[in-house]
Formats: structure tokens, C-alpha cells, sequence
């Protein structure tokens, strides 16, 4: 098992424009963390608690014949698993840090309810919603401390990265064949393929 060398779920020849008819991580892929680290994540029970490595017993990694062991004769983990401590341990910060972020965008006001229109050519439109995205209108109308505020926890480059990303939602789609309307409420615009 490899913590940067995770397999993708899924069958071949379902479509997938991540994953190959092999069933291996098309070229140029990214990859998230989470599914990098996966069948192994940390967690900690509660603010106070130190993280503790946990696993899913029933991953198809731990069911394999000739696998590497994590742990040696002496009871203590062995390089492999060592770095997969490290990679998890790197994760729950960089996620604890995220909540900050989100957090801090909450408090400004400048979080809006998101939906997503996705229309398969040939097929029905399907609206996706129940997540938030960043309003970019709220946020260029932020000033003083509030604006300080965001700056202060690192906030700020997340949200313009975040509307940098909702920019190439459409580019994602557009891949596969489908068309995306504007995820802004602000400003619904149509974006259309294949006709």
C-alpha cells in the first residue's frame, strides 16, 4: 500500500473521465488527500484529544497476500507506517485549519447558498444544491476590520481561490459532455455545449 499511490473505485468502461479503462488514475488526475491516505485517516475524538491513527479494517489493501508489515517485532511501527502517520498528521492540521478559514468566511457574511445546474446533452437538467460558495459581491464590499479579520485568518486567499475554482467547474463538465449554469445565485448564466 502506497499513501500517494491510492487505486480509484469504480469500473472500467463506466465513463470516467479520472479513471481508465485499467482502472488506474488517468494522466495529470489530482488526486485528493483523502483518497491518497485512504484506507488509513487521523482523527481526534475532541478538541482536546491528541490525534490517533485510525484504518478501515475491510480496505482490499489489508486483504492482499505479500503485503508489507506496518508494524515490526518490537511492537513499534515500522518506516511505512511512520510515513503514513506523518502524511495523516499533515492532513488533520491542514483540515483543522480549513474549519478556521470557513469559519472566519461565516462570520464575515460573505458565505451564500450554492446550486448547481448540469444539463447531460441529451438528457434532463439536474440542480445540485446544499453546499456554500463565496459571494464575490459580498466580499469586495467588505472593509476595515472585517476585511482585517479575514486577512488574519488566512481566509482571504481561500475564498478568491475557491471562486477561481468555480470558474473552472464549467471547463470540468464541459469534459464530459455536459453544459453548467453559474453556480453564483448573483448572476445565472447559461453555459452550453455540443449544439
Amino acid at each position: 500500500m502506497s499513501v500517494d499511490g491510492a487505486r480509484p473505485a469504480g469500473l472500467p468502461g463506466q465513463g470516467s473521465r479520472f479513471i481508465d479503462a485499467k482502472v488506474e488514475w488517468r494522466a495529470g488526475t489530482y488526486i485528493p488527500a483523502y483518497v491518497r491516505g485512504y484506507p488509513f485517516i487521523a482523527l481526534r475524538p475532541n478538541e482536546k484529544a491528541t490525534s490517533v491513527l485510525a484504518l478501515d479494517p475491510s480496505a482490499d489493501d489489508f486483504k492482499a497476500r505479500g503485503g508489507q508489515p506496518l508494524i515490526g517485532a518490537d511492537g513499534q511501527p515500522l518506516e511505512q507506517l511512520k510515513s503514513v502517520a506523518a502524511f495523516q498528521g499533515e492532513y488533520r492540521q491542514l483540515t483543522e485549519r480549513t474549519q478556521v478559514m470557513t469559519l472566519a468566511l461565516n462570520e464575515a457574511g460573505v458565505l451564500q447558498e450554492g446550486t448547481l445546474q448540469v444539463q447531460v446533452l441529451g438528457g434532463e437538467a439536474q440542480t445540485i444544491g446544499g453546499f456554500l460558495v463565496v459571494s464575490e459581491t459580498r466580499l469586495r464590499a467588505l472593509k476595515g476590520d472585517a476585511l482585517q479579520k479575514l486577512m488574519e485568518a488566512d481566509a482571504l486567499g481561500l475564498a478568491y481561490a475557491q471562486l477561481f475554482s468555480l470558474g473552472n467547474l464549467g471547463n470540468l463538465l464541459a469534459a464530459g459532455g455536459e453544459a453548467v449554469t453559474d453556480t453564483s445565485a448573483e448572476k445565472p448564466k447559461t453555459k452550453r455545449r455540443g449544439k
